[in-house]
């Protein structure tokens, strides 16, 4: 299923997304937007409802754009997931860190080489920072329990339902600790600084046009 839009030939709905009135809902993740509102695309991709289609050419494929895709029940699974799915999302980014290391390889100048690891130890972290997210979800929500994963570039994050509030906690703080216990190779990235955050979906947001289901929300 794809969706006409002006500034790209569509977009690629995520599996289980379906059409429902004069809007798209996912019943899992209990998230609606309605095609009435202005925005309606960018909230799609916002809430991993759906993915930007690739650009053309070399440089297209490396530019970053949002991408959503639906996170295995298997934590092994999930987890190479997440790690692809964002590593491939920042592949741009990767590409210029590899650069910098390589003018200061040839020049002989060490702060290019220092920067160049410093992003790569950065990116890292965002990328440690989703796995633990994504491990300590699906160890409190259960394996079959719907999960989408979204990637911007350098800013990666889960949609998900709510869970119990004890659980909500854990899954929350996961992420922050998660690069901590990598402190020993990658201890000049501060373990609480990422690019990352995490939407949820919770109750008290009613659809316009779906009574009684939620809109997911950013934390």
């Amino acid at each position: 299923m794809t969706i006409s839009v002006e500034r790209e030939p569509s977009l690629v709905v995520t599996p289980g997304v379906v059409r429902v009135g004069d809007g798209y809902f996912c019943e899992s993740l209990c998230c609606a937007v309605s095609v009435r509102e202005l925005d309606y695309e960018q909230k799609m991709l916002d809430y991993g409802m759906a993915s930007e289609p690739p650009r053309r050419g070399l440089f297209g494929a490396l530019w970053p754009r949002s991408r959503a895709v639906l996170m295995p029940h298997s934590i092994p699974a999930a987890v190479v997931r997440s790690l692809l799915h964002n590593s491939m999302g920042m592949l741009l980014w990767w590409c210029a860190s590899l650069a910098l290391i390589l003018v200061g390889l040839v020049s002989t100048v060490p702060s290019f080489i220092a920067l160049g690891v410093a992003l790569i130890l950065f990116f890292s972290a965002v990328l440690i920072h989703e796995v633990g997210h994504v491990v300590a979800f699906r160890l409190r929500a259960g394996p079959w329990t719907t999960g989408v994963l979204v990637s911007r570039g350098v800013r990666c994050y889960m949609v998900r339902p709510a869970i119990n509030r004890a659980h909500e906690c854990l899954v929350i703080l996961a992420g922050p600790c998660a690069p901590l216990s990598r402190i020993t190779c990658s201890r000049a990235v501060p373990g609480g600084v990422s690019a990352s955050f995490l939407v949820v979906a919770r109750p008290g947001s009613r659809s316009r046009f779906l009574p009684g289901f939620t809109r997911g929300r950013r934390q």
